[in-house]
């Protein structure tokens, strides 16, 4: 809606995202990514792991909330068919960097494995 009707908006707040096109080594990590966490029906303990490392992991939240969000990605994401839809988001994401013209606040966290803050 920014894009194409700029007047309609004040501004824009983006969390952890960014306004580039995907880079082709991420294309790469991120498809490595997906085959590991698609290899099994259910994700195995590894590809949980890597997928966590977004937020921190375990140590981070604490293995109660860490096995909440564990059993969620089971039922949305478990197999191709409820990976890659969110997946292709990351994948195939166009720059817009070009393109805003509002005023844009970013929010970022520095250790953020699939985003550099930078």
């Amino acid at each position: 809606m920014a894009l194409p009707e700029p007047y309609r908006v004040k501004g824009l707040i983006l969390l952890g995202t960014t306004v580039f096109s995907t880079t082709e080594q991420l294309k790469l990590n991120l498809l490595k990514s997906r085959d590991t966490w698609c290899e099994t029906k259910v994700p195995s303990d590894e590809a949980m792991l890597a997928g966590a490392a977004s937020f921190g992991g375990p140590a981070r939240v604490g293995e109660k909330v860490y096995e909440k969000i564990k059993q969620m990605w089971i039922k949305r994401y478990a197999e191709p068919e409820g990976y890659d839809p969110a997946f292709n988001c990351l994948l195939n994401r166009d720059g817009i960097d070009d393109k805003i013209n509002v005023p844009t606040l970013v929010l970022h966290g520095a250790e953020d494995p699939v985003i550099p803050a930078e």
